[in-house]
């Protein structure tokens, strides 16, 4: 009635809200598509980031990854141009958690790709980050086994140390996944804080977190 169209954007936005924390993210979506349009008719461009952003998470949650990256490097793209730093931190804080590099490296990185007319599979980042992921947890509750029994002294601990004897030999295996059978050697032969610098820093990290 009074014409606040910019209020009328960040209502949308708002209701939009209430539908996505109900699980109902078709209408969420629905309702971000008019504040969008609003915004776009008004220039309201930290509106859109925000809009942006959300519309982002939606398709993430749908599976929709290709989708979701598109919106959210355009978000990006924005709100770096008008220097939003609410919509930058925002961005920055879950880089990590879709596999890119941490900050805004990794969204700067994708913009100039996309800018250059590179076509980017998103669908298979998305399947190559949750793939690391699983191989990571995999690792981490291998080598817990191994603590465990050399702290419990358990009867497979015997077993234990000779499969990694015979991993630490495989000349065919990664030469990471012969270091860390080398530890993991030591810890089951009693050794408390075995060396850890033939590591890779993060497998290091690992094993420390574990002990």
């Amino acid at each position: 009635e009074t014409g606040d169209k910019a209020g009328e954007g960040a209502t949308l936005n708002n209701i939009a809200a209430l539908y996505h924390a109900q699980g109902d993210y078709a209408t969420a979506l629905d309702y971000l598509k008019k504040s969008l349009a609003i915004q776009k008719e008004i220039g309201d461009k930290a509106g859109l980031c925000a809009t942006l952003i959300n519309m982002g998470h939606i398709h993430y949650q749908n599976k929709e990854a290709q989708e979701a990256f598109s919106v959210w490097v355009t978000a990006y793209v924005i709100a770096k141009e008008i220097n939003y730093a609410q919509a930058l931190q925002a961005l920055a804080n879950f880089a990590p958690q879709l596999g890119l590099a941490e900050g805004l490296a990794g969204w700067d990185d994708l913009a100039k790709r996309i800018e250059a007319g590179e076509e980017i599979s998103f669908d298979s980042a998305a399947q190559k980050e949750s793939s690391a992921k699983d191989e990571q947890q995999k690792l981490e509750t291998f080598i817990q086994a191994m603590i465990n029994a050399a702290k419990e002294n358990a009867p497979e601990a015997k077993q234990y140390f000779d499969d990694m004897s015979k991993l630490a030999g495989n000349q065919n295996a990664p030469p990471e996944l012969r270091e860390l059978a080398k530890v993991l050697q030591k810890i089951l032969m009693g050794v408390k804080t075995p060396d850890l610098s033939g590591l890779p820093n993060e497998m290091q990290e690992m094993v420390r977190t574990l002990l």
